[in-house]
């Protein structure tokens, strides 16, 4: 026999001081900073997902690492921005130690799922590296 299945959307709130347009980098970091990511032990990798008009819809943690390495698979980045009807999205993760420079793993991944992104049609607008006060924007060193 074969199961038939349903899909259900539950969307938390997202708060309306967040239901903003994204503007830059900087606002992703100063928001990402006030959310903890910045100061959390391990590297923590999150997705912001955004409406056709670039506000922030959908905010989640994909994967939590160790001190130097998150696990990421394109499949549990696209899932939900795909359920919840995301146009684009900005990545996001931070460097325990600091220092937001991309790793060549950094690099390898924002490839694979910008690729990922375009085969889905969602646009990966930014993906940003938090250090300690600074951060670190492949959009705006034009890496995307």
């Amino acid at each position: 026999m074969i199961s038939r299945c349903r899909l259900t959307v539950v969307k938390e709130a997202v708060s309306p001081e967040y239901r903003v347009n994204v503007s830059g980098s900087r606002q992703v970091f100063e928001m990402l900073k006030s959310f903890g990511v910045a100061a959390e032990a391990e590297e923590v990798f999150v997705v912001l997902g955004l409406d056709t008009r670039h506000k922030i819809s959908e905010y989640w943690e994909v994967s939590r690492g160790s001190l130097n390495e998150s696990i990421v698979h394109p499949r549990e980045v696209f899932k939900r921005l795909l359920v919840g009807n995301c146009h684009a999205c900005i990545l996001a993760h931070n460097h325990p130690s600091g220092d937001p420079a991309p790793s060549s793993l950094d690099i390898k991944l924002t490839e694979r799922l910008v690729d990922a992104g375009k085969l889905l049609g969602l646009k990966v607008l930014d993906h940003v590296i938090v250090g300690d006060e600074c951060y670190y924007s492949f959009a705006e060193q034009e890496k995307l």
